[in-house]
């Protein structure tokens, strides 16, 4: 959360914790002491899983454009990465200036059990997207196309983000319109690898400028 605040912000922004049934006693402490800032709305629900907590941060979201982060993820906060702007205003420019652009995506760079960058599935274009089967959590996209196409299947177990990338795609593509993804070269968010070797962290924050 620290990472999302520290961010030269251009644009106005909230902060949506999805707190997804939690009883741990550190992990409501921790929602506690977040919701102290300003900029932080906590949202409670039963547990349900990490793709109903998605969507719950979704609909929360009183923005147009969201940005979703895993408990475990946080954006690059390097003065010399952030000169040009954040990674959230840079999406956000992209996608009000491009109607074409369906959602904008960065480099991750990952660390602990593997450390560097996921050059290997990047830029997200509709091939790689096919034939990796990845798309990161942390893209940006329109709130309101994200409703339309039925936002995170709780039903999809595995590769969730891909998925919910791909509905999004299909969405504009059965509109008609020319659809495409855009990426922001320099690796602005940081993730824990686990995630990369098939752990499943629950997702508990959501942002949206």
């Amino acid at each position: 959360m620290e990472s999302l605040i520290w961010q030269p912000h251009a644009f106005p922004y909230e902060i949506v914790i999805v707190d997804d049934g939690s009883t741990d006693p550190d992990t409501l402490r921790t929602i506690g002491r977040c919701a102290e800032h300003a900029e932080v709305r906590v949202v409670h629900q039963e547990h349900s899983g990490h793709h109903s907590a998605r969507n719950t941060g979704i609909d929360a979201a009183s923005f147009s454009y969201v940005m979703q982060l895993d408990a475990d993820d946080r954006l690059a906060t390097s003065p010399e990465l952030l000169k040009a702007g954040s990674y959230p205003d840079r999406a956000v420019k992209l996608l009000k200036t491009h109607q074409h652009l369906v959602f904008v995506h960065t480099m991750s760079r990952m660390i602990g059990d593997f450390e560097g960058l996921t050059i290997s599935s990047y830029p997200c274009r509709e091939e790689l997207i096919l034939r990796k089967q990845h798309v990161p959590t942390s893209i940006v996209y329109r709130r309101d196309d994200a409703i339309r196409e039925g936002l995170y299947d709780p039903h999809v177990r595995k590769w969730g983000d891909w998925a919910f990338a791909v509905n999004l795609l299909t969405g504009r593509f059965r509109e008609g319109p020319r659809t495409t993804s855009s990426a922001s070269p320099a690796p602005f968010t940081n993730a824990a690898s686990t995630r990369a070797h098939g752990g499943s962290p629950t997702p508990r924050c959501r942002s949206s400028t």
